[in-house]
């Protein structure tokens, strides 16, 4: 029984060393042992207490197990690798839309830059239309107001032209030469007087008549309006630059005729010679006032009063 048990562990003592063989000769040969539990039951106390006895290595030896778990192992790196490809394209095609978004961002914001510059261009084009119309409205306005001011002043230039013309080729009427003649020892006197058209146009005479008063003073000149006696009718043209000789009596009284010789006292004849204008249709007074002295015939300051009065429009 002994020697069995020496055996034994001889035979352990011999087989340890071939536990140092290398991994690849002992996948192959496969030189382990496997220890029956039931044969070494006896010694196993004994090799417990010897103090040269280890525990024998235990080797893992690849079988289905391992190759599960290298196929295990392939199947996840193809499952990380897939899904690091999954979440790269992910990435690029956010990358790609958020791209897109700012480009579209960027075009919508450039179309809005472009809308608000034409707005903008279009207010100031607004705006100097607008300061162009108004110009334009007050050039009109003060070319307008120029050329009714032109307009005026043209009118205005006609009108003078007119009146002068008028007064330049109207009729114009004149006395000249008055003298008074008063014989010795008579009661009354005669007036010898020409009316004279100074003008440029014909005037129709229509009627005279004539006031005399023997004073130290002239008298009013509408006495002869009011004098009773009535107008002597005519009926003459009186061409330009040309006259006519009139002769009235005068009646005089004695004690006129001595007033007359008193150098303080004249005769104050006033008259007037109605015509027709017939450039302006109008009725005309020449209307005169004479200071005389009886057969003096350069009476100095004779004429008073020397005038053309228009009375009335006529048709």
């Amino acid at each position: 029984m002994a020697n069995n048990q020496e055996n034994n562990t001889d035979n352990n003592k011999k087989e340890a060393p071939q536990d140092k063989t290398s991994p690849d000769s002992a996948i192959n040969d496969n030189p382990v042992k496997i220890v029956d539990n039931k044969s070494t039951t006896n010694s196993t106390d004994e090799h417990r207490k010897s103090a040269k006895w280890k525990r024998p290595k235990t080797i893992s030896v690849p079988g289905k197990e391992s190759k599960a778990t290298i196929l295990s192992i392939g199947v996840n790196v193809i499952i990380a690798i897939a899904a690091f490809y999954a979440l790269d394209q992910t990435r690029q095609s956010t990358s790609a839309a958020i791209r897109s978004a700012n480009a579209a961002d960027s075009t919508v914001a450039q179309q809005r830059r472009n809308d608000r510059i034409l707005r903008e261009e279009s207010a100031i084009s607004s705006f100097r239309d607008s300061i162009n119309t108004e110009k334009r409205f007050r050039l009109d306005s003060i070319s307008r107001g120029i050329q009714n001011k032109s307009v005026e002043a043209q009118i205005q230039t006609l009108k003078e032209t007119q009146k002068q013309f008028e007064v330049f080729n109207e009729p114009f009427l004149q006395i000249i030469e008055p003298v008074l003649t008063v014989p010795e020892g008579a009661n009354s006197g005669k007036l010898f007087y020409t009316i004279a058209n100074v003008g440029k146009y014909p005037a129709l005479l229509t009627s005279y008549k004539i006031y005399v008063v023997v004073d130290t003073m002239p008298n009013n000149f509408n006495d002869v309006y009011n004098y009773k006696e009535p107008d002597s009718v005519l009926a003459a043209y009186l061409s330009d630059k040309s006259a006519i000789k009139f002769m009235n009596d005068v009646e005089l009284n004695k004690s006129s005729i001595n007033f007359l010789k008193k150098d303080e006292y004249f005769a104050y004849i006033s008259g007037y010679v109605r015509y027709n204008n017939l450039i302006k249709k109008t009725v005309v007074d020449f209307r005169f006032q004479l200071r005389l002295k009886p057969n003096e015939k350069d009476s100095s300051a004779y004429n008073i009063i020397n005038d053309n009065v228009v009375i009335r429009k006529y048709k």
